[in-house]
């Protein structure tokens, strides 16, 4: 059972559009993933975060210029994580804003 890192930095996430491009390149989503948080969810809670730590860096950047969206993500990736705890998965998602 092995972590694999990833990392997206704020300073490259202008709009919510960069950061779903962004996790769908990092974590291999394929070319139909929405580019929204439903979709995210459905992407997370299907396993696709299964066993990485995601490194959100300069994550206040991607607040002040998300605003309630940012919000939103992290309540997804929350709820990704919290719902991989419940079921008891040896290889969990896990975040970290930075």
């Amino acid at each position: 059972m092995s972590i694999r890192h990833i990392e997206i930095n704020g300073q490259d996430i202008c709009s919510e559009r960069d950061f779903h491009k962004l996790m769908a390149e990092k974590l291999d989503f394929g070319p139909y993933h929405g580019n929204n948080t439903d979709a995210l969810w459905d992407m997370m809670s299907s396993g696709s975060g299964n066993g990485v730590m995601l490194h959100w860096n300069n994550s206040e950047l991607s607040r002040q210029r998300l605003g309630f969206v940012f919000d939103t993500i992290v309540k997804v990736l929350t709820m990704a994580r919290d719902n991989d705890i419940r079921l008891g998965l040896p290889e969990k998602f896990d975040f970290r804003l930075e």
